[in-house]
């Protein structure tokens, strides 16, 4: 269905980035000198032998053992040997998880956040020459040391045991990561007593120190976009394309200018749309999970030579920005926010804000797509192609883009039809009418205070926390006259949409 417009304001934009972000889609281990990694690892193993029984203990009972034993016995150690204990337990965790020290500093502030609800922690502060310990809110970056660093300088037991707690449960929050742990550390005594422990250090300590750290998320960003296209029905190589695009100059025009290609340019070939590349949206992807400060600096700067080549070729172009990761909260915010500062820039939009931002902007194009044709018959109470075609021209879309997408889905029989009435493939119901709930939320939502929050289904797009009560939906669909409306009604169909919206992470929901 046709979006609202919105406005928002840039620190507007951002906080709602905040809350939609996708922190990270992989980890990849950082490195440091071999040497100085065996001689490190070999010495946590050690010590965690001491406090776990030689990793003879359940793989479950890791965590809670080590962040008691460990405690222990930094209460008891100098400031050296403490930092020496807490380097060897961060340099084995990293490795036995497949952590990053570049994308813990950005995640594990997330990670304090939204998953365990810890707002302040324990930071060391030099001040005066002198050191101490002070509750501050938990910063945008949080480097493994810094925060282990308090630990180094607390006396008190108990607070030693608080702080290891938490980071501990970041690296062994599952199942899977504990195992790991328990395995390598059960082999490592086991293998000590034939004489051949450093037979399985030496290539854990080679892998940490060879691998290359990258913080980007590759192209996965890219295919969870092409895969949302998808659900809108549209067709790949055809709508959007299948892989970069390069804007060549125009005939008889030489640069020398160097530019990037765009990741995105929608719509692609679209038969009956514009020509050349006029009037079309023009998409950069940017994902970094960890600090990458150069790449992205100098990406930035690519940009607006990218942009100024462009728009000295087409026009009507839009710039969206298509940006996410854990390292746009954090340390490359001033990169962000250059980035949607810039006066031809329409909007941005994430991986779960691309059904409404992206959408919204595709609208406001005037590029229809499968989907709201879709919705178009699902709200029609003649299914009459006269009626789902007055629908449409409300909405705003041209007579012509009508015919055009209209003609598209008959010539690829993307609908039924029965007696000249139109209905929505049997395949394709479930999907459309997932989307029809969030367009519902988005159409008749409003701002939420953060003490509403309970039973309200959120989405982006519209600020920071936007959206509308849980109970309202079955409401708006009945007062539609939708087609959807018995399904929505349906305690059972509906608790399974609004599941697959929340998996997707494309509405947000808390019971209390």
């Amino acid at each position: 269905m046709r979006l609202p417009e919105s406005t928002l304001s840039l620190d507007s934009a951002l906080e709602e980035f905040d809350i939609w972000i996708t922190a990270s889609l992989g980890d990849i281990t950082e490195t440091e000198k071999y040497k100085e990694e065996l001689r490190s690892l070999a010495d946590a193993f050690e010590v965690l032998g001491l406090v776990t029984d030689m990793f003879t203990i359940e793989s479950g009972e890791l965590a809670h053992k080590i962040a008691t034993g460990l405690s222990t016995i930094l209460a008891k150690c100098e400031i050296q040997q403490k930092r020496k204990l807490l380097e060897g337990l961060s340099s084995l965790l990293f490795i036995a998880t497949g952590s990053s020290n570049n994308n813990f500093k950005c995640q594990f502030p997330l990670y304090l956040r939204d998953t365990l609800g810890v707002h302040e922690v324990n930071l060391v502060e030099n001040r005066r020459k002198k050191t101490k310990v002070i509750l501050q809110p938990v910063p945008r970056v949080l480097s493994s040391m810094r925060f282990l660093e308090a630990a180094i300088f607390i006396e008190n037991k108990e607070h030693i045991q608080e702080l290891l707690a938490l980071y501990i449960g970041y690296f062994l929050r599952n199942e899977q990561t504990a195992s790991q742990l328990w395995s390598i550390g059960y082999s490592y005594f086991m293998l000590k007593k034939l004489d051949m422990a450093r037979n399985l250090l030496a290539p854990l300590a080679s892998f940490k120190v060879r691998g290359s750290t990258i913080a980007s998320g590759g192209h996965e960003p890219e295919k969870l976009l092409r895969t949302s296209m998808a659900e809108w029905g549209l067709q790949s190589g055809i709508d959007f394309n299948e892989n970069d695009v390069v804007i060549e100059p125009a005939s008889g025009i030489s640069s020398k200018r160097k530019t990037r290609a765009y990741d995105f340019i929608l719509p692609y070939k679209t038969s009956g749309w514009a020509s050349e590349w006029n009037k079309r949206i023009f998409i950069q992807s940017q994902f970094y999970a960890g600090d990458s400060g150069s790449v992205s600096h100098k990406n930035i700067d690519q940009t607006r030579a990218s942009r100024d080549f462009v728009n000295s070729i087409y026009t009507g172009v839009r710039f969206v920005e298509y940006v996410d990761g854990a390292g746009y909260y954090s340390s490359l915010r001033g990169d962000l926010k250059k980035l949607l500062q810039y006066e031809d820039t329409t909007s941005f939009f994430q991986i779960k804000s691309a059904p409404i931002r992206l959408r919204r902007e595709l609208q406001e194009l005037g590029f229809l797509t499968p989907l709201e044709i879709e919705h178009a018959i699902a709200i029609s109470q003649t299914k009459e192609e006269e009626e789902v075609k007055s629908i449409l021209d409300i909405q705003g879309y041209s007579s012509h883009e009508i015919e055009r997408a209209w003609n598209k889905m008959l010539l690829h029989k993307m609908v039924d039809i029965y007696d000249r009435q139109f209905y929505i493939l049997e395949s394709r119901r479930d999907i459309v009418r997932r989307y029809y709930i969030l367009d519902l939320i988005a159409i008749y939502g409003s701002m939420v205070r953060k003490d509403e929050m309970a039973g309200k289904l959120l989405v982006p797009g519209y600020g920071p926390l936007y959206g509308i009560s849980l109970d309202n939906i079955a409401v708006l669909a009945k007062q539609l006259h939708s087609e959807f409306t018995t399904e929505i009604e349906s305690p059972k169909i509906f608790l399974k949409d609004v599941g697959w919206l929340r998996e997707h992470g494309y509405v947000l929901y808390k019971w209390r």
